[in-house]
């Protein structure tokens, strides 16, 4: 099911807006009686209030569907996130490379913990006032979060999801007051000279980032050289620059404001 609809922003006069608003309100109610109400995915209401379909209709012509809302799970969409568990599919969300995968095997038990507050603490039918601002807050953050349990880092990437590779990060910034390796248990230490401090086996050394560009900007010849892609560039169709490349000049259209000043700078990671 094509949802790439919900990111239009025109909506009053976009007719792929108003059929997929329709295509929402259908999906939603086809096991419901005429007169059963639903829940309301606008900017306001953020699943909190339910209404008549016809009422849903306005909001979300009006006020606009909560971007974040990928799976419907509140209007009977399952939540993907277990072997076998049948889904409807997001076609948006397989062209941004952010297409549904099983996390089962990256997150432990964190997979089961979200899915658990997802189908019970957000659908609890007894919420029946709007949500406050705290509230509608907290939703986002948790849909956000959710999602990133389901995206991975880039599309060919089958180890880690977004979430999952945050909290890997987060062990590894635990590891390092240790003194023991938490693999192999050798000591992170050499020995311990009579001054008491400790010396390690591996070192790392380097300069900082912000200080280190500055200095290139202190002599004029250097600061020349970081100019020189704006000011005597030549677009010859050879390839000798990071400037000649593509992804330098899909950049500046796509940040017009930020490529027009030559000082600016681009960090890329190799």
């Amino acid at each position: 099911m094509d949802k790439s609809w919900m990111m239009i922003c025109d909506r009053l006069k976009s007719k792929e807006y108003q059929q997929g608003v329709k295509s929402f309100i259908d999906f939603a109610t086809k096991d419901l009686c005429p007169h059963n109400d639903i829940r309301c995915p606008c900017v306001d209401f953020l699943n909190g209030t339910k209404h008549s379909r016809q009422v849903v209709w306005l909001y979300l012509i009006r006020r606009g569907i909560t971007c974040s809302y990928r799976t419907w799970v509140h209007h009977g969409e399952r939540v993907p996130l277990h072997h076998g568990q049948p889904s409807v599919s997001n076609d948006a969300g397989e062209r941004d490379g952010a297409k549904i995968f099983d996390v089962d095997d990256h997150l432990g038990e964190s997979p089961t913990m979200l899915e658990e507050i997802y189908m019970s603490g957000l659908m609890d039918d007894h919420i029946n006032g709007e949500p406050n601002s705290s509230e509608r807050e907290n939703l986002v953050k948790f849909i956000k979060l959710f999602d990133d349990a389901r995206r991975k880092v880039y599309p060919e990437c089958e180890k880690f999801s977004v979430l999952s590779f945050v909290i890997k990060m987060l062990h590894i910034k635990d590891n390092a007051k240790l003194d023991n390796c938490p693999t192999c248990k050798e000591s992170r230490y050499k020995f311990t000279n009579t001054s008491g401090k400790k010396i390690p086996h591996k070192i790392l050394r380097y300069f900082p980032l912000t200080p280190r560009l500055k200095r290139l900007y202190m002599s004029k010849k250097t600061a020349a050289d970081m100019r020189w892609h704006k000011e005597k560039h030549v677009d010859d169709g050879l390839l000798r620059h990071p400037a000649d490349g593509q992804a330098w000049k899909d950049f500046d259209m796509q940040h017009p404001m930020f490529s027009v000043e030559p000082q600016h700078l681009r960090l890329g990671l190799v």
